[in-house]
């Protein structure tokens, strides 16, 4: 099944994807949940690198993030 994101003021289609079968989101989320075990793991300090270094990459990309946004 294909999945649209449809800019709602121009009726534009931004992009079309290709769902996911059963099996494949069963192993999004168990590769989820073993990243979440180890940010746990991480100390306050290094999560907020983490965070710092992702501030940067969405200021670095705001035109895209809004279209997504969109």
């Amino acid at each position: 099944m294909k999945i649209k994101s449809v800019n709602p003021y121009t009726e534009e289609v931004n992009w079309i994807y290709d769902s996911y079968s059963f099996g494949e989101c069963r192993a999004r989320i168990e590769k989820s949940r073993a990243a979440f075990s180890i940010w746990g793991s991480l100390s306050a300090e290094e999560r907020a690198e983490y965070f710092s270094r992702a501030g940067e990459v969405l200021l670095q990309n705001t035109d895209i993030c809004a279209e997504i946004i969109t």
